[in-house]
């Protein structure tokens, strides 16, 4: 019997697919043109993410390997000719690891039902033409598999990816996906990533290379603030034109040199989800943010780009959860407001055990297990019948004899 309730228990629990953030997958490259990349002789490595020391000595190899480029025949945004990008799965998402062992302990299992989503962080979104009919394709045999509507987890730049999916596919999604959480969501502005561009590096790369190659990255450019949210806040002061909105962002890294022509071509084509109103998701959706780190909000115009602190989670700021919570529908936040900046930080907020009961609660909510629970009651009155039978049996057998 106690093997028949944990088949049913686990046969309830919906698959879960999770979807990382702006370099939260293990990427690897294969760079079979050039000379920038001869320590690996024209074979497979790994290009993201990279310790200090590979960063240093490979930078400009890395960087050629990451950075984007621009078809001349269509303008559409790609990697560079002979370039070869692989992407990991799951288990190469080192945001979810800590979470996954609590969730396997309440029956879940790997590739049953729990799942990984990955795109090509280094190109989203003006260069990833397949990505929402990837995304179907795997949520669809997902569902097919499990009988089940799917649960999407989606941290930092990937609740960016789900809103991009839920906008342009809301039919489709409210038929195929359950509920959706999102992590730490770089969703309407994330000022550290953005900061890259100014500040002329990209995480521990430094260097020109370094520069070009993070002003041509559109997923940095989709991390912008949006300019309906942040419509009445700055994003550059004492600047020499005055006060730098979200709208005219742009127009002053150009100005100071920080974005060329190719890099203006790119942004073009991300530019439209910053013009976008945010809209309510289609299916409940879950927040969780922090607001209790001291987090860059705005930048001081000197020769360094002072920062100047706000609230946030260390690395985004608690604006776009907060305008989530507070004006779109069938949105439900968590604000942890911690300030411990090592446990609660962008990354490592989602490894906290009370993170770990959010997630699994919302994913199943009690109303979502009454038929469960209606099962095995059923079960239970079947198994006490028969028990109360077979010592019915014995007494009249142990009679007879």
């Amino acid at each position: 019997m106690f093997l028949a309730l944990a088949a049913l228990a686990s046969a309830a629990l919906k698959p879960i697919l999770f979807v990382h953030g702006h370099g939260g997958v293990k990427t690897y490259a294969n760079v079979t043109v050039g000379n920038k990349c001869q320590t690996y002789k024209k074979q497979q490595f790994q290009a993201w993410p990279v310790d200090e020391e590979t960063a240093k000595k490979e930078v400009e190899c890395i960087t050629f390997a990451l950075e984007a480029s621009t078809n001349t025949t269509d303008n559409s945004t790609i990697h560079h000719s002979g370039v070869h990008i692989e992407l990991g799965g799951l288990s190469d998402m080192d945001v979810f690891q800590p979470i996954l062992p609590f969730l396997e302990q309440k029956g879940y299992v790997r590739e049953k039902t729990l799942f990984g989503f990955s795109y090509d962080w280094t190109l989203y979104p003006a260069g990833t033409p397949n990505l929402i009919s990837d995304f179907m394709a795997q949520v669809e045999t997902i569902r097919d598999q499990a009988d089940e509507k799917v649960i999407v987890v989606a941290h930092s730049l990937g609740a960016h990816v789900i809103d991009y999916i839920m906008t342009a596919e809301s039919k489709w999604f409210s038929k195929n996906i359950f509920r959706v959480i999102y992590n730490a969501p770089a969703l309407y502005g994330c000022f550290a990533p953005f900061s890259n561009i100014p500040k002329k590096k990209f995480s521990s790369l430094t260097g020109s290379a370094a520069a070009i190659m993070a002003s041509k990255m559109p997923s940095l450019h989709a991390m912008f603030n949006n300019y309906v949210v942040f419509k009445d806040q700055y994003t550059f002061t004492n600047t020499r034109d005055g006060n730098i909105t979200a709208e005219n962002v742009t127009n002053f890294l150009r100005n100071k040199d920080f974005m060329l022509s190719e890099a203006t071509r790119i942004f073009k084509q991300v530019e439209p989800t910053l013009q976008r109103q945010p809209s309510s998701p289609v299916v409940p959706t879950l927040v969780l943010f922090n607001s209790g780190i001291n987090t860059t909000v705005v930048a001081y115009d000197t020769d360094d780009f002072l920062d100047v602190y706000g609230k946030g989670d260390g690395v985004c700021q608690a604006t776009g959860p907060q305008y989530m919570c507070n004006n779109l529908d069938r949105v439900e936040c968590v604000d942890w407001n911690q300030t411990n900046s090592t446990l609660w930080n962008h990354n490592g907020m989602l490894a906290q055990e009370e993170a770990f009961k959010k997630v699994y609660a919302f994913a199943n909510p009690p109303e979502d297990l009454r038929p469960l629970m209606y099962a095995l009651i059923a079960l239970c009155v079947v198994a006490f019948i028969a028990l109360i039978a077979l010592i019915v049996l014995i007494i009249i057998c142990k009679r007879r004899s």
